[in-house]
């Protein structure tokens, strides 16, 4: 019955094509995109013997719909290309942030030494810091909390850098970025880190490129099809190299923590599911879910490791995964979650057509802002953490003060 379902949301999903008339449109792509992850992976989760309902179906594609409902009121692709120029020392800027972020990674080694005292050393050292930063009593450097603001920062910027224009040198700083970014994951053993920064370049590097006439690159097709899945698997093995430095240890079974992180990859549709058909309750905490990190810096609430205890999804596994759409629910209601859905989605399709029609900047990194919400709301609201918050508010501010565009037909 549930491939039958998914069937049905697939037959829809072609009727929305012929309304929108081109696969690229943002309004086309982003809630086709939330179908992927929310949708489709229903039949995996019945192979795997995961808990499930047809309410959670209901809902989750609820979601997906109210975001395309609000998607369609603007059919229309931006009028203008938008050709962004960026100051002439951004590349200056970008190899003085790469170089404090690198710095603020080793600002928390107790010795410089250990990174070149052999692998073992360095298991051993990510071992420790997952520990700690599961029992509360993980400490880092002021440095690193700086450099931690200032890496997004440079995502943010590096992705419109690549989107304004694909060069070899911004390519490179690119690279240099996220080899920094790659000794954090595996040094703080932040399996989720790395990830985080690459879903933010990727959504920020879409919303730019929409802007331009490079969007009808992202013409829907059987080979980006395969490259999406290709990216999955890749990230599916980091996952699982990940889970071994955790652990410590250089001969770890695989078979078990290939299970964890396939649990870790899917587990946040039964737990959400489970959640909403089972345990939701009509408290309403106004924006303390959502936004639980400013909640904590203001003393206002105390944040929680993993936010969410685990509960079971069945096959004797467990998540503490709930989406962002629970936060959003405990924070506004079900109906308040529909009504931000509904805006949100109508400013992603909105935003990008009213930019290029008044030739006013100023809104443009909003589009990026709301992608990056979408793009990692199968995890958690990303502005709940307060160093993404505040590298979204530093670059909007560089981008309105620095950033000019030209505006072409």
């Amino acid at each position: 019955m549930i491939i039958v379902l998914c069937a049905i949301v697939l037959f829809i999903r072609v009727l929305w094509l012929f309304y929108f008339k081109k696969s690229y449109h943002i309004g086309f792509l982003l809630p086709f995109f939330l179908e992927v992850i929310f949708v489709y992976p229903y039949m995996v989760m019945d192979l795997l013997g995961l808990k499930w309902s047809y309410f959670g179906f209901i809902v989750n594609y609820s979601i997906v719909l109210t975001v395309q409902v609000g998607a369609a009121f603007t059919v229309n692709i931006p009028s203008n290309n938008i050709r962004f120029i960026p100051p002439r020392n951004v590349y200056k800027l970008a190899i003085v942030l790469i170089l404090f972020s690198f710095v603020g990674v080793i600002s928390n080694l107790t010795s410089i030494l250990s990174l070149f005292r052999g692998v073992g050393a360095l298991l051993e050292l990510s071992h420790q810091n997952a520990v700690s930063r599961y029992d509360g009593t993980l400490k880092v450097s002021v440095l690193y909390k700086i450099s931690s603001v200032l890496s997004y920062f440079t995502t943010f910027l590096l992705s419109m850098m690549y989107a304004i224009r694909k060069t070899k040198k911004t390519l490179f700083f690119i690279c240099l970025h996220f080899l920094v970014l790659l000794l954090d994951s595996v040094l703080m053993a932040a399996r989720a880190g790395m990830m985080l920064q690459t879903f933010c370049f990727l959504a920020n590097f879409y919303a730019f490129s929409y802007y331009t006439q490079k969007r009808e690159g992202f013409r829907v097709s059987f080979k980006k099809i395969l490259g999406g899945v290709s990216f999955v698997l890749l990230v599916f093995v980091f996952f699982v190299i990940i889970q071994i430095v955790r652990g410590g240890k250089v001969d770890s079974e695989i078979i078990p923590i290939v299970s964890h992180v396939l649990t870790w990859f899917v587990g946040y549709i039964p737990c959400f599911d489970v959640w909403i058909s089972q345990y939701y309750n009509y408290d309403i905490t106004f924006g303390q879910r959502t936004f639980v990190g400013l909640f904590d810096l203001f003393g206002l609430s105390e944040r929680v490791s993993g936010v969410y205890p685990a509960i079971d999804i069945g096959n004797e596994r467990y998540s503490n995964i709930f989406t962002a759409y629970r936060g959003l629910i405990e924070d506004f209601s079900i109906v308040g979650l529909y009504v931000i859905l509904l805006l949100l989605g109508g400013g992603v399709s909105f935003i990008p057509n009213y930019v290029a029609r008044r030739c006013n900047i100023f809104w443009a990194p909003l589009t990026g802002f709301i992608v990056f919400f979408f793009f990692w709301s199968y995890v958690i609201n990303p502005y709940s953490y307060n160093v993404i918050f505040f590298a979204a508010l530093l670059f909007w501010g560089y981008f309105v003060f620095f950033v000019r565009a030209r505006f072409c037909d």
